[in-house]
């Protein structure tokens, strides 16, 4: 079976070709990234919040009579639902490396006090484990929480106001300010993925 990550070697060959290839090479120059398709990985599911301020109670489109109550949404749209997602996802992944990606956002409810809605969601965070080591390990020795709350604290309530603003438009004029992401604490886990592609019958 063909390795789902690339080497690591960075010794060249000693031998070069007497005879190179009429044909060019179709790999690319420089080693490709690892992705998460079939590798091995540990799962953060990490409950938060995030506090929009609006300029007066009126909540515009954002706040609709057709509610999402099968996520206890009441009074949001689905459509805001999928910004709010949407955004979140966006500025956290600016925290993380390579190694790392936000598997999803999801909202989960919200309280509003006075112009203050506080939405919670749970973020989930994967990162893949070492090339030479277990997941166990990761899991033991991984600095991603304590990295991404510390990114997430230096991220001013400027940039994600702006960041909101430029997915939902117009409809979130009404927003003042959004307050930065606060985490609970984490949820740590392996994750078992199951293989990409299994053919359907043996070659005869």
């Amino acid at each position: 079976q063909p390795s789902i990550y690339p080497s690591l070697s960075s010794q060249p060959s000693s031998q070069p070709s007497s005879h190179p290839s009429s044909q060019p090479s179709g790999q690319p120059s420089s080693q490709p990234s690892r992705n998460f398709i079939d590798a091995p990985a540990i799962e953060f599911t990490i409950p938060s919040n995030i506090t929009l301020t609006m300029t007066s109670r009126r909540i515009l489109s954002l706040v609709q009579a057709s509610s999402v109550n099968s996520r206890n949404l009441a009074h949001f749209s689905v459509e805001v639902v999928a910004v709010l997602e949407k955004t979140i996802k966006e500025v956290v992944e600016l925290g993380l490396d390579d190694n790392q990606r936000v598997l999803e956002v999801t909202i989960t409810g919200h309280t509003e006090v006075e112009s203050s809605i506080t939405i919670d969601f749970d973020l989930v965070i994967q990162e893949l484990c070492d090339v030479s080591g277990s997941c166990a390990d990761r899991a033991d020795s991984t600095t991603l929480y304590t990295d991404i709350t510390s990114y997430l604290q230096s991220v001013e309530s400027s940039v994600l106001t702006s960041a909101l603003r430029d997915n939902c438009g117009t409809d979130c004029d009404a927003i003042a300010s959004v307050s930065g992401i606060l985490l609970g604490a984490a949820v740590v886990e392996p994750v078992t993925f199951m293989p990409s592609f299994q053919p359907s019958s043996q070659p005869s």
